[in-house]
């Protein structure tokens, strides 16, 4: 296999390099934020996933949840993480990725 990469001043990439695990171009993914109806007293309280951003996954408890409103019972405490959703998107520094409530009684 040929790679032609082209060469940048005081940029190379060794010939031994694992190409795979190499991300040549990174792309910035700002996550929108995550957000929650918390109606004391009500059982109406949800938290609202965002309209999918590329390059990024919202997880719940473990698992990719998909854009939309959710209805959360109880006195739950609610966690949602955005994550890159490859190896060539990052989330910038000092952007909120995580977002948590305590749904009240």
């Amino acid at each position: 296999m040929t790679y032609n990469q082209p060469s940048y001043p005081g940029f190379y990439l060794a010939s031994d390099t694992d190409r795979s695990i190499v991300s040549l171009l990174t792309k910035a993914a700002t996550p929108a934020a995550v957000t929650f109806a918390d109606n004391r007293g009500s059982k109406n309280d949800t938290r609202t996933i965002p309209a999918a951003v590329e390059g990024l996954r919202y997880v719940v408890k473990g698992k990719v949840a998909e854009e939309g409103t959710y209805r959360v019972t109880g006195n739950k405490r609610a966690d949602v993480s955005a994550v890159a959703a490859g190896k060539c998107y990052f989330i910038p520094a000092g952007v909120s990725s995580q977002w948590s409530h305590k749904f009240g009684r």
